[in-house]
């Protein structure tokens, strides 16, 4: 029987209620007492006088949360979290209040209606939200569920009962409804529908542009230009080491401008595409990176291989709906530990020159090493806002621009941020050798032999996979060279407080790739040797830059005697 919808009942209204005593405040005699409201007044009293209390400020977002202002709820629990005495006391309330208190078995449940919905099963799912939403009338995902089920059966009289009901009731300054109700659903009741092809446009037709950091923050859908790049970049960091100098390279390249976009009732889609309210993805922030995706006439079409890989790279077709501003840094290159410290980290300085402190969003299964840095750097890790993959919508999401642009035009101080991470300089400088033999992808086939020549000459043969973050910058404090098949491991130089000589084997792939890298080694401040390594015989089909390739045992000897003779030569080099 098909069961009409009561608002009266089915809205799950989030008043502001008398307290139960049942809270999550740890400790707190305020979370008796009855009038939320007063408490919060009397806090801030407090807090006036002891502003840098940090369990003061912990308790007053707890407050927060009971009467629905949740965006400064979380911004004062992180800062418990971050800076109180005992912050473990903290870590269950901010999850608590960042999830809803939506457990395990109740996300699958989430997810799996979600499936339904955008199976074309409403009449699967309606019961599924129904449920949700009573359980946990502060999740606002269900509630975005609820909305798209109504829609897809054509009940929309009910759905905007709904809509009316919950403005009505929730706190109208409750960010995370806002977006959620300001998204127009598909046919099928998605937010988000990715067999619907989406126009790409210029960010200039999309937002609008304004003069300053300052108007950015306080401007909807909105971006500033915190420089205008075309900086020259001048270098010419190689070593030459062949007799007619045919491996010098001389770099010349300009730096790219830095933006920063503020996008409100923002969609994140998959590995990290930008939707915004009115369903528009800026050009400006895909250019020369891979998101599955077919670009033609001004039009973004998804294959359906690009779709089943985002809803099994998230676990399922989860969506997550953040009240407070994030700072986006996943993408579609996240996973790969080169292009981590090009383009993620790095994001980090634009959002420092733009004023905007918020938490950033990575994708839920960043590495943990990843994560390390990032507290290395000075990210409070308990704070970062999770995207799992599919969908997450954000009252406000912060896109800075790529900090290397096409791969080819770096930013502005564009490794400056890992300087926070530096280790002490060594007492002794070592020599190292990074192996790549634990590593399948672009392998040198020939390795063994290859590291014996190094191990010889007191080089320690090291397997970056095997070190935790901390171990990587305190192995790169000050070595005074590194060596190896070049790989990204490599990228681990922009941690290096004393810069080393490298000698790097060079795969026989693009020149492009080889200019990239050697402008890596020039932004990271090293000078660099190299030999270039020729394609094995078995490397068959495939792209050009992932094949295995061989290293002559002769000419990298040779070339490593004349780099040892040259620094011994040239003692302020090394």
């Amino acid at each position: 029987m098909d069961q009409r919808l009561s608002p009266a009942d089915q809205a799950g209204d989030p008043e502001p209620r008398p307290h139960d005593g049942a809270s999550v405040l740890p400790g707190d005699r305020l979370a008796a007492t009855d009038d939320l409201a007063d408490a919060v007044r009397r806090l801030l009293e407090v807090l006036d006088r002891r502003p840098a209390d940090a369990d003061l400020h912990g308790r007053l977002g707890l407050l927060l949360y009971e009467l629905g202002f949740d965006t400064d709820a979380v911004r004062n629990v992180t800062l418990a979290r971050r800076s109180s005495k005992t912050p473990e006391q903290w870590r269950r309330p901010l999850r608590q209040i960042t999830t809803h208190g939506l457990k395990g078995s109740d996300r699958r449940r989430l997810a799996d209606a979600f499936t339904a919905l955008a199976e074309g099963r409403p009449d699967d799912a309606l019961p599924v939200f129904q449920d949700l939403v009573e359980a946990h009338p502060r999740g606002l995902e269900a509630r975005l569920g609820l909305l798209g089920a109504l829609h897809a059966m054509d009940r929309a009289d009910e759905a905007a009962e709904l809509r009316a009901s919950w403005r009505r009731a929730w706190p109208s300054h409750r960010a995370g409804l806002d977006a959620v109700l300001a998204r127009p659903l598909s046919r099928r009741g998605l937010v988000f529908d990715p067999n619907d092809p989406l126009p790409v446009r210029p960010i200039g037709e999309v937002l609008t542009e304004v003069e300053t950091a300052e108007e950015l923050r306080r401007t909807p859908n909105s971006f500033v230009r915190l420089d205008r790049g075309k900086q020259r970049i001048e270098s010419a960091p190689v070593i030459s080491l062949e007799p007619d100098g045919s491996d010098a390279m001389q770099i010349r390249r300009s730096t790219m401008p830095r933006l920063m976009a503020r996008f409100d009732d923002a969609l994140l889609f998959g590995i990290g595409l930008v939707v915004s309210q009115s369903g528009v993805v800026v050009s400006d922030f895909l250019a020369g990176h891979k998101f599955r995706v077919e670009l033609e006439n001004g039009m973004m079409r998804f294959d359906p291989d690009s779709l089943r890989n985002s809803a099994s790279e998230a676990g399922s077709r989860e969506v997550t709906v953040f009240d407070a501003p994030g700072l986006l840094m996943a993408g579609p290159t996240d996973r790969s530990y080169g292009d981590w410290i090009n383009q993620f980290p790095t994001r980090l300085t634009i959002s420092e020159a733009a004023g905007v402190n918020v938490p950033p969003v990575i994708r839920a299964k960043t590495d943990d090493r990843y994560l390390e840095m990032l507290t290395a750097l000075g990210v409070d890790r308990d704070g970062l806002m999770r995207h799992h993959g599919f969908i997450s919508i954000f009252s406000q999401l912060y896109v800075p621009s790529w900090p290397l642009a096409r791969r080819q035009n770096p930013m502005p101080g564009w490794f400056d941020i890992y300087r926070r991470a530096w280790a002490p300089a060594p007492a002794e400088r070592r020599r190292i050798y990074l192996t790549r033999l634990g590593v399948r992808h672009r392998s040198l086939i020939n390795e063994r032999e290859i590291a014996e020549i190094f191990a010889r000459r007191g080089f320690d043969i090291v397997a970056p996979e095997t070190l935790n973050m901390g171990e990587m910058i305190e192995l790169f404090a000050g070595p005074s060279i590194v060596a190896g098949p070049y790989g990204s491991a490599m990228r681990s130089l922009v941690f290096c407080r004393q810069k080393p000589t490298v000698f790097t084997i060079m795969p026989p792939y693009s020149r492009r790739f080889v200019e990239g890298s050697a402008l890596f080694f020039a932004q990271a401040g090293v000078r660099f040797a190299w030999v270039k390594g020729t394609p094995a015989a078995e490397a068959g089909d495939g792209h050009p830059n992932e094949v295995a390739w061989m290293a002559d045992p002769a000419l990298v000897e040779n070339r490593l005697e004349q780099l040892l003779d040259y620094l011994a030569a040239n003692p302020e080099t090394s």
